[in-house]
């Protein structure tokens, strides 16, 4: 863990002597949130040679994040390519790290915010439209043709059954679990910060969602090159 007691002054240089390598490619993406390398901010030393690799140049990992979440699809397999990285990974918003983004932020060694940044909203939902009234109101009938007896289980044209919505919140629920099972790896997090609600500044932190509170990613920048 990175200690938050190091004076800044220590750091080895400026922040604004500090190396950005910007990586476009993507390295994650759903249809909500799409995170780039380029917003991984590698805190470089002064030591090692070019043929040695890039990666002898990087001593930390910075993940600058601002994001209200996104969908589940691809979150477990990034975390654990998270969690394998073995430089030290720091992750900070001044902004928003909340739900998908939370889980993401979750697996760095730390987790840093400004005052007014929110963090957390571990929950999971899923939100289905039944426009049935609506279209009978309207004089409208869909005549839906199907294969498979679960296929129109969540068609928007017809009422949600209660065996569709019971397997629906268990998907839900399972996935909770996941995402609280997952944020828990490298931090203690109580099971009351886990109800899906969003803390700011030092309330994150004595929710047990963060571990300092810092207004300036510059000052990030400067405090991680003392690892």
């Amino acid at each position: 863990m990175l200690s938050l007691q190091r004076s800044f002054e220590r750091a080895s240089q400026t922040a604004a002597e500090l190396p950005r390598i910007p990586q476009l490619e993507p390295l994650y993406r759903n249809q909500d949130m799409h995170i780039h390398k380029g917003d991984l901010v590698m805190i470089a030393g002064r030591s090692g040679s070019q043929k040695s690799g890039l990666a002898m140049f990087i001593t930390a990992i910075l993940l600058h994040i601002d994001s209200p979440g996104g969908t589940i699809t691809g979150l477990p397999e990034l975390a654990a390519k998270m969690r394998a990285v073995e430089k030290p990974l720091v992750a900070y918003t001044e902004g928003t790290a909340a739900s998908a983004a939370y889980w993401i932020a979750s697996q760095a060694d730390n987790v840093l915010l400004s005052q007014s940044a929110e963090v957390g909203s571990v929950g999971v939902y899923i939100a289905l439209l039944d426009q049935s009234e609506y279209l009978r109101n309207q004089g409208l009938r869909v005549n839906a043709i199907a294969a498979g007896e679960n296929k129109l289980d969540y068609a928007d044209f017809k009422p949600l059954s209660n065996e569709a919505r019971e397997r629906l919140q268990a998907n839900v629920n399972k996935w909770h679990d996941r995402f609280k099972e997952d944020i828990n790896v490298k931090r203690t997090v109580p099971e009351a910060s886990t109800t899906g609600q969003v803390y700011e500044g030092l309330s994150a932190v004595e929710a047990g969602l963060a571990d300092g509170v810092i207004d300036d990613l510059q000052d990030v920048i400067a405090l991680m090159t003392n690892l």
